[in-house]
C-alpha cells in the first residue's frame, strides 16, 4: 500500500484526540526545530504551556511511553537495557515502509489505543530521552496531549518536537531518512557555539509540510 505523508497522517490518527480546551494549535506535524524566544534573564517557566499541576498528567504519560519503549524495543528492536542511541538506529532499521505498512492496516484511528499512534508515542519518548541523556542542558517541556510535549534547551533556545520526528519517519518519505542520524544532528546542533544557529541539519525533507 502506499503510505501517507506525515501531516495527513498526523491529522488522522493524532488529530481526533485534542480536546476543545487544548486546540490542535499547528496543521498537521511540527518543524523539527523550533526557536524559542526567551529574553535574558527570563525564566524557563514563562516557556511552560501548562502550569504545575497540569503538568503531572503529560510527564506521567511520557514516562508510561518510555517504559513500554523499553518493553516493546527488548521485542520488536532486539535492544537490551540501558537506553541509548543504538535503540533509535534499530528504528530506523525496523521500520520498513512494509512494516509500517502492516501496522497502519490494523490501526483504527478512532481507537485511541491504535498501534500507530502507540508506537509512535513509545518511540518519540525514547528518542527524546536519548537526547536529554546525552545533554544534561535539554529537558522536557510537557504539553498536552502529551504527543505535543518536547525537548528543550535552554542554552540554544531551541525545542525538539520529537513525537513530531517519529511520524515523519513513519511514512513513506520518513522510511528514507534516519531518526538516529537526526539525534546526532541535534545533539551536535547543542554542542554548538549559539552564534552558529544554522540547524539546517535536523530538518528533515518532509518539514515543508508543517
Amino acid at each position: 500500500m502506499a503510505l501517507r505523508r506525515a501531516d495527513e497522517l498526523y491529522d488522522r490518527y493524532f488529530g481526533p484526540w485534542y480536546m476543545p480546551e487544548r486546540p490542535q494549535l499547528h496543521p498537521g506535524t511540527r518543524p523539527d526545530i523550533e526557536e524559542v524566544l526567551l529574553e535574558p534573564g527570563q525564566h524557563i517557566g514563562v516557556l511552560q504551556p501548562l502550569d504545575p499541576q497540569q503538568r503531572r498528567i503529560p510527564r506521567e504519560k511520557v514516562q508510561d511511553m518510555l517504559g513500554a519503549f523499553l518493553q516493546d524495543g527488548e521485542r520488536l528492536l532486539k535492544q537490551k537495557p540501558p537506553l541509548t542511541r543504538d535503540w533509535i538506529a534499530a528504528i530506523d532499521t525496523w521500520a520498513t515502509k512494509e512494516t509500517v505498512a502492516a501496522i497502519l492496516a490494523k490501526s483504527a484511528p478512532m481507537n485511541f489505543s491504535n498501534p500507530y499512534l502507540i508506537l509512535c508515542c513509545e518511540f518519540g519518548a525514547g528518542v527524546g530521552d536519548v537526547i536529554c541523556q546525552s545533554r544534561p542542558t535539554a529537558q522536557w517541556i510537557y504539553d498536552w496531549p502529551y504527543w505535543d510535549s518536547a525537548v528543550f534547551d535552554l542554552n540554544r533556545k531551541v525545542r525538539f518536537p520529537v513525537f513530531h520526528w517519529v511520524v515523519k519517519r513513519m511514512t513513506e518519505l520518513g522510511s528514507e531518512e534516519s531518526l538516529a542520524s537526526k539525534v546526532d544532528a541535534a545533539i551536535a546542533f547543542l554542542d554548538e557555539e549559539p552564534s552558529s544557529p544554522d540547524a539546517s541539519d535536523i530538518v528533515s525533507s518532509d518539514s515543508s509540510e508543517s
